[in-house]
């Protein structure tokens, strides 16, 4: 839980978003599209998803699963490996390769 303050002043507890999503997170979504040097819009082009969708799927906001694999597969056929072990990442593959 995290604790944030109204216009009021006064704190309210609120749950944290799960990182997690199936066997990849939503870190791992965001380094991926930084690595790639794409915005929130031109993923969102390339999964065919709204610019909406795609934050709301960065900030831990449940989605679908269809979505969601969307989102991946779009990362994916740009490049992107996501490793999945002890210490979940992402790796780019090199070009021509």
């Amino acid at each position: 839980m995290a604790a944030l303050l109204d216009g009021f002043g006064w704190s309210r507890q609120v749950p944290r978003p799960s990182l997690s999503v199936g066997k990849w997170n939503l870190l791992q979504c965001r380094m991926a599209r930084v690595g790639l040097g794409l915005g929130v819009r031109e993923l969102a082009d390339f999964a065919k998803v709204s610019t909406n969708t795609l934050a709301r799927f960065e900030r831990g906001e449940p989605l679908k699963e269809r979505t969601v694999d969307a989102i991946r597969r779009a990362l994916e056929s740009a490049g992107v490996e996501f490793t999945d072990g002890d210490e979940p990442g992402v790796k780019l593959r090199r070009k021509g390769g």
